[in-house]
This record gives C-alpha cells, structure tokens and sequence, in this order.
C-alpha cells in the first residue's frame, strides 16, 4: 500500500522516525533496502513522477531513519517539485541535521528556498555549501542567481564570475552573466557572453535550450 503524500504525513514520518531505534545488524541491512529505494525512486524522479518518487523515499526513510540521509534530501526536492515547501524544509533539514557538512544538502536547501522565493535564506544556504564544499561551481552560480532576483547585479555578476572561474565552459552561468550584464547596463559586454555562451553551446545537444537562449538574448542586444 502506498503512503498518500501530504505535508502532514511526511511530519508524522518525520517525527516518527526520530523516535525510533535499529539495532546495529538490522541497521546494516536496512542502509542497503534504504538505498535500493532512494534508487527507484530517484527513477522516477528523474522521469518527472514527483508522487511515485516521493514514496519510494518514505519507504526508505521508514527502514532507514539514520544513516541514509541522502533519502530525506531527495524526499525534499520531490515534494519542493509538488509544491509541498513545509514538508521540503523539514526533509531537507532532516538531512542536513544527520549530515552537516554535505555540500549538497545546503546547496538542495538553497534551491528550494530560492524557488519559494526566500532569496536572502537560499544565499546563506549556499553559503554553507561553499564553506564545506570549498570551491563549488553551482553554489556560485545558484547564490549569483539569487542576487539577480534581488536586482542587485554588481554580486550576481562577480558569483557568475566565480563560477565561470572554476569552469570555463560552464554554459549557464556564462549566460547568467551576459543576462546580469545586460540587466547592469553593460550591453557591450553583455553582448561579449552572449557570444561566448553561444560558443559553448554550439553542437551539444543537451546545451540546445541554452543555445537558443544565448541566441535570442544575442538579437534582443543587437536590437537595442
């Protein structure tokens, strides 16, 4: 029988879960089940069933509560997708309090915030990311996407440009920062990345979208 998801059932598991106590040769097979069903339902997360996913990781969770965090951070990013952000926080905190140091949890929190619009948290978040991640490519340009959303250009411009530091053919903060510099007033430069992001693009077809992108920002500029 499948768990219905609400946000309240995912606080009862939540809840449940750290009350509960595995012995130590249970727990060694119950991490392996865990991860066989953060695995089908990272699937399915994948092929867009936010529901489906979302209940393979309680399933997890349920035989699981403490040494597999990656199926509270995932659980968190299934129900950001369906819109459940208190039950997205709360699993994403979950992970984070069995795992603080995980550069990942702290970049999946600062997503999550940053899609439901709490930009100065997702910043902090992806601050966290940074100081335990170190030299972290998408928490510089997820903490440049946020300033942007903030209209504060000048720091969207130089976290895309950390980014961009760390990896020269990192396509999406290339763009980002042809769009801050646009959005800056630098349409000279702005015209500059929308090339360079063009360049990069060109040929791969997982980047098509981007390429397009880079294209119609290109003739949006050149029609100033």
């Amino acid at each position: 029988r499948q768990w219905k998801t609400t946000a309240r059932s995912v606080s009862l598991v939540l809840l449940w879960a750290s009350s509960v106590l595995i012995s130590p040769v249970d727990s060694r097979a119950a991490s392996l089940d865990a991860m066989n069903l953060v695995s089908q339902g990272n699937g399915l997360y994948c092929a867009r069933d936010f529901v489906g996913a979302t209940n393979y990781y309680l399933q997890a969770i349920n035989l699981d509560t403490t040494n597999y965090p990656a199926a509270y951070a995932d659980l968190g990013l299934a129900l950001a997708q369906l819109g459940d952000f208190t039950g997205a926080f709360s699993s994403l905190q979950a992970a984070i309090n069995l795992d603080s140091s995980n550069k990942v949890y702290w970049l999946n929190l600062g997503k999550v915030q940053a899609m439901n619009e709490q930009y100065a948290d997702a910043i902090n978040s992806f601050s966290n990311a940074l100081f335990f991640g170190g030299d972290y490519k998408e928490a510089y340009y997820n903490t440049a996407w946020c300033y942007d959303a903030l209209t504060n250009y000048p720091l969207a411009i130089s976290n895309y440009q950390q980014a961009v530091n760390l990896d020269d053919d990192y396509a999406k903060a290339i763009l980002g920062m042809a769009i801050a510099k646009a959005r800056n007033g630098q349409t000279n430069e702005a015209v500059w990345w929308c090339k360079r992001a063009i360049k990069v693009t060109t040929g791969i077809p997982q980047a098509g979208a981007l390429n397009a992108l880079s294209h119609q920002n290109l003739r949006t500029l050149r029609g100033q």
